[in-house]
């Protein structure tokens, strides 16, 4: 009897064990599939747009889809003659202040992933210098104050749309 419950118990042991075993690879081969995501395909160098003029972002994106006289968004005194455009069937919005590109937001994103997001827009990948849930900022890009970048909500290992702020950091 003693021997029986041996063989049990040892049975039972080395089970539990292969199945730790199992679920620790199914672990580990997750967190490597997810550093390992393929290189994302460049959207579009975001500095060849930063503080340019309509008629040179023209140039670049393409004809206007939109136009529209914006001065809600332009809450700064100097910053009245506001001007948004949206380009490429309205998935990315421009605002222009004193003819000049200052405010981007790219909608439509969701086949990119977060991790790596800053190199869709042709900027070296570094880390966040803030993020919580439902956002993630870069502040450490030239040119730029802020790259936000709005996970999806439904999965935020993809991006739902991404906003970047010409400026000093």
């Amino acid at each position: 009897m003693r021997k029986i419950l041996f063989v049990a118990m040892v049975f039972i042991s080395c089970n539990q064990q292969s199945q730790k075993s199992n679920s620790d690879l199914a672990v580990a081969t997750t967190k490597s599939n997810t550093n390992k995501l393929p290189k994302q395909k460049l959207l579009f160098d975001i500095n060849l747009l930063l503080n340019k003029s309509p008629e040179q972002v023209s140039n670049i994106l393409g004809k206007p889809y939109k136009i529209k006289k914006n001065e809600t968004d332009c809450v700064d005194v100097y910053l009245k003659q506001c001007l948004s455009i949206q380009y490429r069937k309205g998935t990315i919005t421009i605002l222009y202040a004193m003819g000049q590109a200052y405010w981007f937001e790219f909608d439509k994103l969701s086949n990119y992933f977060v991790q790596g997001a800053p190199e869709i827009f042709g900027l070296a990948n570094s880390s966040p210098t803030d993020g919580g849930p439902g956002y993630i900022w870069y502040k450490n890009y030239p040119g730029i104050k802020n790259l936000s970048i709005i996970p999806l909500a439904s999965n935020p290992t993809y991006i739902d749309y991404v906003t970047v702020e010409v400026g000093n950091n």
